[in-house]
């Protein structure tokens, strides 16, 4: 299993990154940090966690622009999670912060080295390992990067929650490495990739989709990402472009569904969303900052646009109606739907209204995304 992992990784690494030296610092300084290092690691196998904080801070302020000493930083952050101690309080976050600074002092080829080696030492944590580096680099904008990890995720982690979130993640990825325009109206040439290895990287997620979805997952999340997959195959007219905006629309309101619904959108121990009224998108990454923005419209031109319902008004019925609605990555409404009970007077005013208001789409960091919204309406008689 491993050594497969490895193969893969030596081969993206020298096509996409080539051979760069790093970590240069005196030889004394070198090996000063490397005990540190060993230090710092073996007080994170007996899991005592802040005495490890607090060597890798001693040598981060010795080295500040040394790359290894950030990393030993990122590396406990990313060890301290699921064991619910202080440390674990956005340790996520804090992860990716030594990430990126550790990216200022060296080659992204030498960090990831770094980390697939810390990853091979222990099979028993390298599943968790991986699909906790994964995540950081999705949330970095380095989906290429992500995909290193996540297909050994794949590989080392059993049929449980983990392998399910690798394989919607590495969709994701797949489907993000491909997409450059924001608007709809453009041809096949206007993606990064030619449209041939566009075709086989999205027939690839919808693999890896299907895959997941047999396991105990998060459905809104499955269910979404297909959504998109089949509205990106029908953009470039793959087979029946009809067929695949029909699947598309239908597994948008399926995800809109399961967000509004308990009981469908079980999910991930750590990564469940959160329907309490609003979906929480980023509850899915853990505490990793995605930078991200929710789907944006004009409120008050929203508003001005519902018209209170003259029977509902005749019969005082007034109140807050909730909506959910799915905004694709460009910024077209797919799904709509009105779930509050006894709402029907009020739906064809509020769908009529949002149909005809336009939205800017959701971003994680610079990507536009498809996702949901919620919006609600306060009805009141004056």
């Amino acid at each position: 299993m491993m050594r497969f992992f490895v193969v893969v990784c030596c081969a993206l690494w020298s096509t996409i990154f080539g051979n760069a030296e790093i970590f240069a610092c005196t030889e004394d300084s070198t090996i000063a940090i490397e005990a540190s290092r060993a230090k710092a690691f073996e007080l994170i196998r007996l899991q005592r966690f802040e005495e490890a904080l607090a060597v890798a801070k001693q040598e981060v302020v010795k080295f500040p622009r040394h790359a290894s000493t950030q990393l030993t930083m990122a590396q406990i952050y990313l060890s301290v999670q699921g064991y619910g101690a202080r440390l674990a309080d956005s340790a996520g976050f804090k992860a990716q912060q030594a990430v990126a600074q550790a990216l200022q002092f060296s080659d992204t080829s030498n960090i990831v080295d770094e980390l697939v080696n810390w990853v091979l030492t222990d099979p028993n944590t390298g599943c968790q390992l991986s699909v906790r580096i994964g995540k950081l680099f999705y949330a970095m904008d380095m989906p290429m990067t992500a995909i290193i990890f996540l297909n050994n995720a794949l590989t080392e982690c059993t049929a449980d929650s983990n392998a399910a979130y690798s394989r919607y993640l590495l969709g994701q990825c797949l489907l993000n490495t491909t997409w450059q325009k924001s608007s709809a109206n453009f041809n096949a040439a206007s993606f990064i990739r030619p449209p041939d290895v566009i075709r086989q990287n999205l027939l690839t997620a919808l693999r890896l989709l299907k895959e997941g979805m047999t396991m105990q997952t998060t459905a809104t999340y499955f269910y979404s990402l297909l959504g998109d997959i089949h509205t990106e195959l029908a953009i470039l007219n793959d087979s029946n472009k009809t067929e695949h905006e029909a699947i598309a629309t239908s597994a948008y309101k399926a995800a809109i569904i399961a967000a509004i619904n308990r009981k469908a959108a079980r999910g991930f121990i750590e990564d469940t969303a959160k329907t309490d009224g609003k979906l929480r998108r980023t509850a899915r990454f853990d505490d990793f900052a995605l930078q991200d923005t929710e789907p944006n419209v004009d409120i008050k031109a929203l508003a001005r646009k519902v018209v209170y319902p003259s029977e509902a008004k005749s019969m005082g019925m007034a109140g807050k109606i909730m909506t959910m609605v799915y905004v694709n990555r460009y910024g077209d409404i797919k799904a709509l739907i009105v779930y509050t009970k006894d709402a029907e007077s009020f739906e064809p005013t509020i769908t009529n209204a949002i149909m005809n208001t336009p939205f800017t789409p959701a971003k994680e960091g610079r990507i536009p995304v498809g996702s949901l919204v919620t919006i609600p309406f306060i009805f009141r008689i004056r």
